[in-house]
């Protein structure tokens, strides 16, 4: 399985309709449908054929970890958000990230940053909308 960050909305098959013999649809397929910023698991296969259409890429660790830290809240009750409000009082999983593991989150988000740069300025390029 791969840990897929959504690019776009994405619906994803999760169990194919029944359809009888003359084509009647005897059970209508259940389908998942994945908002924008959501982490979510998928097979090899799907994940290379919506990866290519642009609707997926990899999910870099601090995603899946701040996926799962909002699972856990839902879980245990509290109100489930996906995107921290700037200035709220829950503590970005980027922030206790070394400048190594914030290099390897850049890389893989795709946001262009150099080794030379401080741990601020990458950051800062972390945290900036995407343009």
């Amino acid at each position: 399985m791969v840990k897929a960050f959504a690019l776009h909305g994405v619906y994803v098959v999760a169990e194919a309709a029944k359809v009888s013999e003359d084509g009647r649809v005897l059970k209508a397929p259940r389908i998942n449908q994945h908002q924008p910023g959501a982490v979510f698991d998928l097979d090899q296969d799907e994940f290379d054929e919506l990866e290519a259409e642009g609707a997926v890429r990899k999910a870099s660790k601090g995603e899946v970890a701040e996926a799962q830290a909002v699972a856990g809240a839902s879980a245990s009750g509290r109100a489930r958000r996906s995107v921290q409000p700037t200035g709220s009082s829950e503590a970005d999983p980027l922030d206790s990230m070394t400048k190594e593991q914030l290099l390897e989150e850049a890389k893989t988000r795709g946001v262009d940053v150099k080794p030379a740069q401080s741990k601020d300025e990458i950051l800062s390029a972390l945290k900036s909308p995407a343009e």
